[in-house]
């Protein structure tokens, strides 16, 4: 066996003592016996090599045994006559289902003609995070050893600066963002990269280093305090932007080496803070406190610029869980483990899904926290490409309002990955949102129970508020409804006795019965509403309508709530949104009360997402 596959095993276990070692070495051979030497155009090494080079890269994350075992057996599904069902019977459902979605990216890579489409393909199978990983582990295993001609060499890298950086940055996956730049920047201006890497290396303060890293780790065994001490070299793009952008000479870079101490506590983090200005001395001008004001994606540390004779460094220092976010960006909010603990596997798998944690199955577990009662942000693209966070679980209408009040006061639904979806619509990691506007639109009550976040509840009660002054009657009487032949009930709100309800008496004397909140009340003469008093009447029933969000499996079980209910079903209406069905309901009930109870009862419907009154 390999050398260099004993070592990537090895180190495979050390960051996930789950890996099962039997299966990795399993595939390992059957990769090798199918494969032969044959070898990758672009980089001329081996397949198999080229798909440990792919492991080496992900091996940070603690990567699970499908991950590891699907990019041994990526190129032998790929370039042999190997099926699924063969890698099925041999692996296992869960790898064969990995490969298939990577070997339908690969057939559908051929055919992508720009590089916007090309990013929405990638970003397609991100249900799953472990296939974009390994989609832009691969990527970068291609750039670190790119042989053959220049021409395809910088056409590759243009692309990869093109589609896959921006992607690295929008989802916050920085832990593969130095080595992507700096192999781009090497491929298409190697000879400024080459003097830059060349002067880095002749700095004294990189030579002195090794000796100051020891110096801190030394001090700190001496005053007790629990740290590791990395030394760090800033990448040699990162290098390069700084002295385009101050327009200055790399020895007026003061932070090209530097130490990174990750600890315990943020009591911990200003002791070593105090230590090191009692080592070096600390140029004031360069601290910076992110601990205490984080920057805008949520990074936290404190930076300080010390002197020494040989030149300045920088020294940062963090706590573990900030080292996480700083390295892995955002995305390391989304922290599980104990995965082996809980019994549903599967059921762990779609919640990560449904939320795309883009590196919490694969992040080794002692750095990551239950997934139980994890409800973090995600992340949604503006047509412009500009990123727009938001909480789990938000809606087209919360997208709007983050955007603009106006948008989200005007928003009648949405175009999300080019389909037409309604305001309730929750959105996922990576969509990309296109707001449909209607200059009639106006807010309403039942938006309060589709929206999510503080700022779109805000806005929408602020909204409803302004109506609510608006619709005030100039009669003063309240009229008592005891003939339902005089009144007719709103086609728009539908509503129900025992709702807050006004009545708009119409050119033929009858009253128009509509909720109070009704935004079509607007464009009704002001002193033709009035107060009524409307409790129904004997055995007479009123249309209204229930929507439900869910899987088709819960229709017999919904049908069966609302005529139990003593409502009657008079018409159903069902659409399809790619992984849920929507269906709005229109029945006879008696009054709010009955809706209100088939309402709840609806909700307890294992299937069913979200319900209310449409």
């Amino acid at each position: 066996m390999a050398e260099n596959f004993k070592q990537i095993l090895k180190q495979l276990i050390i960051n996930n003592p789950d890996v099962d070692k039997e299966l990795i070495e399993k595939a390992y051979k059957f990769a090798r016996k199918k494969l032969k030497n044959r070898k990758h155009f672009l980089t001329k090494k081996t397949f198999v090599s080229q798909a440990l080079s792919i492991i080496k890269i992900l091996l940070p994350l603690g990567i699970d045994n499908a991950t590891a075992a699907a990019v041994l057996l990526y190129y032998t599904v790929i370039y042999t006559k190997t099926s699924l069902e063969e890698i099925r019977n041999n692996f296992g459902n869960e790898v064969a289902k990995l490969l298939a979605k990577l070997k339908q990216f690969k057939a559908y890579e051929a055919n992508v003609a720009s590089p916007s489409a090309e990013e929405k393909l990638i970003l397609a199978d991100c249900k799953d995070v472990r296939l974009l990983l390994i989609k832009l582990a691969k990527g970068l295993s291609y750039l670190k050893c790119m042989k053959g001609p220049k021409e395809r060499r910088v056409l590759f890298a243009k692309r990869a600066l093109e589609i896959r950086v921006p992607i690295i940055y929008k989802l916050g996956l920085h832990f593969m963002k130095a080595e992507y730049e700096d192999c781009i920047f090497k491929e298409l201006d190697p000879k400024t990269y080459k003097s830059i890497k060349s002067s880095v290396a002749k700095l004294p303060i990189v030579k002195k280093l090794p000796v100051l890293k020891k110096m801190l780790e030394k001090r700190l065994k001496e005053v007790g305090i629990s740290a590791k001490v990395y030394s760090r070299k800033k990448h040699i793009y990162s290098i390069f932007k700084k002295m385009q952008r101050k327009n200055i000479g790399i020895n007026e870079v003061n932070d090209i080496a530097g130490l990174r101490v990750v600890t315990d506590t943020v009591e911990h983090c200003y002791e070593i803070l105090g230590i090191v200005h009692s080592m070096w001395k600390p140029v004031l001008s360069e601290f910076e406190d992110y601990i205490a004001s984080p920057k805008a994606n949520s990074y936290q540390s404190i930076h300080t610029t010390l002197m020494t004779e040989e030149g300045m460094f920088e020294v940062q220092i963090r706590t573990k869980d900030m080292h996480l976010v700083a390295e892995y960006g955002v995305a390391a909010h989304w922290r599980y483990k104990g995965i082996k603990e809980h019994k549903d596997y599967e059921e762990i798998l779609q919640r990560l899904n449904r939320t795309i944690t883009w590196n919490g199955l694969l992040q080794p577990k002692h750095i990551a926290e239950s997934i139980k009662d994890v409800d973090e942000p995600i992340f949604v693209f503006t047509p412009k490409r500009d990123v727009v966070v938001l909480p789990n679980g938000a809606t087209v209408l919360d997208f709007a309002y983050a955007i603009h009040t106006d948008l989200g006061n005007k928003c009648k639904g949405a175009y999300v990955n080019s389909k037409m979806v309604g305001i309730d619509y929750k959105l996922k990691n990576a969509e990309t949102v296109e707001i449909i506007t209607d200059k009639h639109q106006k807010p309403r009550r039942s938006w309060l129970d589709i929206v999510v976040t503080p700022k779109a509840k805000q806005k929408i009660r602020s909204m409803l508020a302004i109506k609510k002054r608006k619709i005030t009657s100039k009669k003063k009487q309240i009229i008592e409804i005891k003939d339902q032949k005089n009144i007719k009930i709103a086609k728009c709100c539908m509503p129900l006795p025992g709702d807050e309800v006004i009545a708009y008496k119409s050119k033929k004397r009858k009253l128009i019965i509509h909720k109070r909140n009704c935004t079509n009340l607007q464009k009704l003469p002001k002193e033709n509403l009035v107060e009524i008093d409307w409790k129904g009447g004997r055995g007479k029933t009123f249309l209204t309508e229930i929507k439900i969000e869910g899987d088709i499996t819960v229709l017999p079980e919904v049908l069966k709530i609302i005529t139990v209910n003593g409502n009657k079903l008079k018409a159903t209406h069902t659409r399809n949104f790619e992984d849920r069905y929507v269906s709005i309901f229109t029945v006879a009930a008696k009054d709010k009360n009955v809706i209100e109870n088939t309402i709840a009862e609806i909700r307890k419907v294992p299937g069913v997402v979200s319900v209310e009154r449409a």
